[in-house]
């Protein structure tokens, strides 16, 4: 995710958060990864914390000198109740595959907040995934790797399979 404007979608998200008078002392970032767009919010949040199920992804996050972030499933979160405002961005919720995990997240996410915090959240469309999926094969490239993102559509399920290959240092091929 390298070609993000983290910058971009955290502004954006303070200012969804601010036309509705949110809070931003006590802020979590749902599935915050390598902790890309916790930076940012560092401007507008009081208090930060992000929580991944990844552990390589926040030990790149730690890297970063990001200190409050937790190792969790978003389906049972590890926080009591006190933050203003949660958020989770970049299609995250869509890797919950059946309805009750993503009830159960939603669930979570209100018994950690505050009475009148608000959760801003962005999800994929079936019809966005889909058209997605149809692309059959999407090749990327940056300064380190390349990546090939083939899809399979069978039915409702759309099945991923992601290869990535390093460049080599020598020639950048």
């Amino acid at each position: 995710m390298k070609d993000i404007e983290y910058e971009f979608w955290i502004d954006y998200i303070h200012k969804i958060g601010k036309k509705h008078s949110a809070s931003f002392d006590t802020v979590l970032d749902l599935c915050c990864g390598t902790g890309n767009s916790l930076i940012p919010m560092k401007k507008y949040a009081r208090e930060l914390s992000g929580i991944d199920l990844s552990l390589e992804m926040l030990e790149q996050a730690k890297d970063k000198g990001l200190e409050r972030i937790v190792n969790g499933d978003v389906r049972s979160l590890p926080f009591k109740k006190g933050f203003t405002l949660v958020y989770s961005i970049f299609d995250s919720l869509n890797y919950l595959i059946e309805e009750d995990d993503l009830l159960k997240v939603f669930k979570e996410v209100k018994r950690v907040l505050i009475d009148g915090g608000f959760f801003i959240f962005d999800m994929n469309s079936i019809e966005g995934v889909k058209y997605i999926a149809r692309q059959k094969e999407i090749v990327e490239e940056d300064d380190e790797i390349y990546s090939v993102w083939r899809y399979k559509l069978s039915g409702d399920v759309i099945t991923l399979y992601l290869s990535v290959f390093p460049k080599n240092e020598k020639d950048g091929d």
